[in-house]
């Protein structure tokens, strides 16, 4: 069926910065997570990826860093014919790494129906996800150095 969903797993709007590095090739480089699900993430990048790539990726989610291989399943030109949207499926994601997911995804869908509350209109989870990155980058940064 053309233009269907093939996910397996719920994509959360989050934006936390990446480190890249495709197998074999150095340095890494930085760019930032688009979305993040249990199965993979996509991030921009300003150069396409062939698909099937192995690529190192390392990303904070609350108190940890995570590193984790994935392989290149999507790669689409962007709307400024700049960028390319960089789809990566995990291949082998831990349990830790699924269980710290699971928690920031209900700590931002709190923050949500807060905010949703207090300015009596609906807020979106990207808008939320983006608060809540901004009031912790300064941790996201610590996970880096």
């Amino acid at each position: 069926m053309p233009g269907a969903e093939r996910r397996r797993y719920a994509r959360h709007p989050m934006r936390v910065p990446v480190a890249v590095r495709p197998r074999g090739v150095s340095p890494d480089f930085r760019s930032s997570v688009a979305d993040l699900s249990e199965g993979g993430l996509a991030f921009d990048s300003s150069h396409p990826f062939a698909l099937e790539t192995a690529i190192d990726l390392s990303f904070p989610i609350a108190d940890h860093r995570f590193d984790l291989v994935g392989s290149v399943a999507r790669c689409d030109p962007g709307d400024n014919a700049v960028e390319y949207r960089i789809g990566v499926a995990f291949l082998h994601p831990t349990m830790s790494f699924r269980m710290k997911l699971a928690e920031q995804v209900l700590r931002i869908q709190e923050l949500r129906r807060e905010l949703s509350r207090e300015r009596g209109h609906e807020v979106s989870n990207e808008e939320a996800a983006q608060l809540w990155v901004d009031e912790h980058a300064a941790e996201f940064a610590e996970l880096y150095r």
